[in-house]
């Protein structure tokens, strides 16, 4: 039997992806299986290397044989794996918290597809150390890698997916890695810190574009960022966000998330755009191209009401 590979996603990895791969595949190595953490792709801004001690190498390059298997974890659409994975039956396991890809994994892997909207991925890895039996043995830098995951993720628990098990998950975590009162703040502030050195690069390193079901399958490149002052950023960099989001796709829009004030500021000069996000999001747009959220919505969240918004779409016209 070959070895098995936890790895995540194509372009880009975040903290939540980063994660999930390096607890995972450490747990796995405890438990007798040979397991190894690797990505091929960027590792973004909501990576701080400072904040997490060193982890476990994470693989940058790899020898695959035929008889390893891959375990996909933050992500479950096969366009967006990364490009390790070369055919799906390879595939033993998916741990993801992004609608709609359920049924598709479900028929191919039934129950070893675990698809549910909670806070992070990195709350999954968490309940198998626990279902486990063996998290005393976790090592402290997995524990802040994993608590990290659930902060950024949740918006430093603002975010409406936010499940009792991210905060049964988190406390725990924090409590094995000591992690200090102040460690949060510190955590968003150096993400920020990050993106303010390379604003494009950081753009780029969190964007992806989507086919909007409730658009008639068209593409839309979404840009997201989590930052202390959203209406500061768009005010100054809103020439390269359009630079940067606008150049492959006529539809596009960046979602600036205030994680200190617990709303999104959301910023196209796309007008398809906006009216599409007025009536998915129930927002207005004013002369600048701004709409205010009333409250923290994660890209993940957006589509999903895409997605309820289509199949509403789809029931009405056959009743």
């Amino acid at each position: 039997m070959g070895k098995k590979i936890v790895t995540s996603g194509r372009r880009y990895i975040d903290i939540d992806g980063y994660g999930c791969m390096l607890a995972y595949a450490e747990l796995l190595n405890l438990q007798g299986e040979t397991a190894v953490a690797h990505s091929s792709s960027v590792l973004n801004e909501s990576i701080p290397h400072s904040l997490i001690p060193t982890n476990p190498a994470l693989v940058r390059t790899i020898d695959i044989q035929s008889d390893d298997q891959f375990i996909v974890v933050d992500v479950s659409n096969p366009d967006f794996f990364d490009t390790s994975i070369t055919h799906l039956d390879a595939i033993i396991e998916i741990i993801d918290h992004h609608a709609g890809h359920e049924d598709f994994w479900k028929e191919r892997i039934g129950n070893n597809a675990q698809i549910e909207m909670i806070g992070a991925a990195c709350t999954f890895v968490y309940e198998r150390w626990k279902s486990a039996g063996i998290l005393d043995k976790m090592t402290v830098a997995s524990a802040t890698a994993l608590a990290c995951g659930i902060l950024d993720n949740t918006l430093n628990f603002g975010s409406d997916l936010t499940h009792e098990r991210d905060v049964q998950a988190y406390a725990w975590l924090t409590a094995h890695a000591n992690l200090t009162d102040t460690w949060a703040q510190r955590y968003f502030e150096e993400c920020e810190q990050s993106i303010l050195e390379d604003v494009p690069v950081s753009i780029q390193n969190d964007t992806k574009t989507e086919q909007l079901r409730s658009h008639n399958g068209e593409s839309m490149t979404i840009g997201q960022l989590v930052v202390t002052d959203a209406a500061s950023f768009i005010r100054t960099h809103k020439t390269t966000i359009q630079t940067q989001l606008s150049k492959d796709h006529p539809l596009w829009f960046m979602n600036t998330i205030d994680v200190m004030r617990g709303k999104n500021l959301l910023f196209t000069t796309s007008p398809e755009s906006m009216q599409w996000l007025e009536r998915t999001l129930n927002v207005h747009f004013d002369a600048h191209g701004i709409a205010t959220t009333e409250k923290m919505w994660l890209r993940k969240q957006i589509l999903k009401a895409d997605i309820d918004q289509a199949v509403s779409a789809s029931t009405s016209a056959s009743s």
